[in-house]
């Protein structure tokens, strides 16, 4: 999970971190050099094949999940 305090110093900076963090391309290196699973539906595809078993219930549940607000 990544998130941004609310009253982080940089946030110009740490934004642009979490755009980098959750584009298509770092996902995907995410996934292939650590197998993190990744946040972007559009990068299972790009999983190694011993990955891909862990691909339905990774779809399924980024599927279910509701974000929350971040006052909780």
């Amino acid at each position: 999970m990544l998130a941004l305090p609310k009253h982080a110093p940089h946030k110009k900076v740490a934004l642009k971190l979490l755009r980098f963090l959750t584009s298509k391309e770092a996902q995907a290196d995410l996934a292939k050099k650590l197998s993190w699973p990744p946040m972007r539906l559009d990068v299972m595809g790009d999983m190694e094949e011993w990955q891909q078993r862990y691909q339905d219930a990774i779809t399924l549940a980024m599927h279910d999940a509701e974000p929350v607000p971040a006052s909780w």
